[in-house]
């Protein structure tokens, strides 16, 4: 049957058919979906004592060959994991799995949910890739076992266990698995250490993006002699570029000369990867023939690459004889789109 749909017929569908209608879920392709725990309380949390772990209650989703379909699964009750003997010299790492056996695909003989511990190979430094039957399983944890470790020495659970869960969620839902989680259909979200994200298609972007900001301030006052822009008693600041790639600059000055000439206030912009952005010049500059000037204020908005640290500082000059400068500020501000 091409085309079908769940809990509609009296007859003719299986149960590989109805999973495949009812796995609504994070997908991963047209017919799989991300396996993983269902958030909520701490699921399938491992504990333990001596050399025996305590699974926690928990439900997930098991996905098992795309033609399979993916598996609703629960342990309602703690169940108990006894974790072997060490090796007498080498440690072995283990790992807790929850697998699903289905007969029809896997000619287990069986058809139910089990959690499953496996014992890795000592000295090889590295935990079992797959349980040793079934088509359908979710890596829940690993386990390092030291070598020699027994009820008289048993391990140390802090030490030992290597947290494998990944979460999944209902189609649409936010996903809780931050990085772990890929991007598999525009509008899809995540939680990103707290972060939310929203997947473009190509990339996750932040929906409220962390925005940098800068402020440096010098009250004192400098001369300026120098006729070409140069740094005088140099003032710099710097912020992280955010996603939307625009950094907003506000600068504040103060500046007088001793004669009729022109004393004037530019920046330059530099990028920790991208190199000069912006070149201080007389067009965008804030410029005084006073012997003592007002405030100034100038707002720009510069562009570079995200992520990268961009830096502004003040340059000065005067087209002669003595000029000065006091009242410096900087201040620099992520924009968000």
């Amino acid at each position: 049957m091409a085309v079908y749909a769940a809990w509609n017929a009296l007859s003719g569908l299986t149960r590989t058919m109805i999973r495949l209608a009812i796995g609504l879920v994070t997908p991963t392709g047209a017919l799989t979906v991300r396996a993983g725990v269902v958030p909520g309380g701490t699921p399938l949390l491992l504990t333990g004592s001596g050399m025996t772990g305590s699974l926690a209650p928990g439900r997930a989703i098991v996905q098992g060959t795309s033609a399979q379909g993916a598996y609703p699964a629960v342990v309602d009750a703690a169940t108990s994991v006894s974790i072997a003997n060490g090796h007498a010299s080498l440690s072995r790492i283990d790992t807790v799995w929850l697998v699903v056996f289905d007969t029809d695909i896997d000619s287990s003989g069986s058809r139910a949910a089990q959690i499953v511990y496996q014992q890795g190979t000592a000295g090889s430094g590295s935990a079992p890739s797959a349980p040793a039957s079934g088509t359908a399983y979710l890596r829940l944890w690993d386990v390092t076992v030291p070598a020699g470790a027994s009820s008289g020495s048993p391990i140390n659970w802090g030490a030992a266990l290597t947290d494998r869960r990944v979460y999944t969620v209902a189609l649409g839902g936010i996903n809780p698995g931050g990085s772990s989680v890929s991007g598999q259909y525009t509008g899809q979200y995540r939680d990103n250490a707290g972060l939310l994200e929203r997947y473009t298609g190509s990339a996750w972007t932040p929906i409220n993006p962390v925005l940098g900001s800068a402020f440096v301030e010098d009250g004192t006052q400098r001369a300026i002699t120098n006729t070409s822009y140069a740094d005088v008693s140099t003032l710099a600041a710097s912020v992280t570029v955010p996603p939307s790639g625009k950094v907003e600059v506000i600068l504040t000055c103060r500046q007088f000369n001793s004669t009729s000439t022109i004393t004037s206030t530019s920046f330059r912009v530099t990028g920790s990867s991208s190199g000069t952005l912006y070149t201080e010049n007389d067009v965008n500059a804030m410029s005084s023939t006073d012997t003592d000037s007002p405030q100034q204020v100038m707002a720009r908005q510069v562009s570079a690459a995200a992520g990268e640290t961009v830096t502004v500082t003040f340059k000065h000059r005067v087209t002669s004889g003595t000029g000065g400068c006091y009242y410096r500020s900087i201040s620099l501000k992520g924009l968000a789109a």
